[in-house]
């Protein structure tokens, strides 16, 4: 952040989380620091998601997580399950500065991208097909960190029609 103010621009991410670990919210270390074991993290994260993803933001308590040499938060989670993990791969808009966001989707899953699992979300979910219903609810559950996702008409077009097809 304080790069950011001195040279007046935009953090990209993308280029950070390449580069270095995310260890908390203010905080990356060198990616040499990191000391995952992915086999029982990965089995952690089996604990909470049982079907094809989970919303990142649904695993709070870390204590089934393996040692990490930092403490685990949403944070280190996601910046695990983006690229570290053998089992599960990160689905989400981008990394944010304040909020981790997106989902965790078992690689063995049919989802391609973020579009196919938004698509599913919405047609899984009780809520009425609408723009407004539909940020609102993926902001929610912390698919998205602002109420907007371009693309969102033909998603909800998508969406119905899955619905309709699974008879709900």
């Amino acid at each position: 952040n304080s790069l950011k103010r001195d040279l007046d621009t935009s953090i990209y991410f993308d280029s950070v989380y390449a580069n270095s670990l995310r260890i908390n919210r203010n905080d990356f270390v060198c990616r040499s620091r990191e000391a995952f074991d992915v086999d029982a993290t990965d089995a952690a994260i089996d604990r909470f998601c049982i079907g094809d993803y989970i919303a990142l933001k649904e695993i709070g308590f870390f204590g089934s997580f393996p040692d990490a040499g930092f403490p685990w938060n949403g944070f280190l989670l996601e910046h695990y399950v983006s690229d570290f993990s053998k089992k599960y791969k990160l689905m989400h808009i981008g990394f944010t500065a304040g909020t981790p966001v997106g989902a965790i989707v078992k690689r063995s899953s049919n989802y391609e991208d973020l579009d196919e699992l938004v698509t599913t979300i919405l047609a899984d979910s009780h809520i009425a097909l609408n723009r407004q219903n539909a940020l609102q609810y993926l902001f929610d559950i912390g698919i998205i960190v602002r109420r907007n996702y371009r693309g969102i008409e033909q998603i909800l077009a998508k969406a119905k029609r899955q619905r309709t097809r699974k008879g709900k």
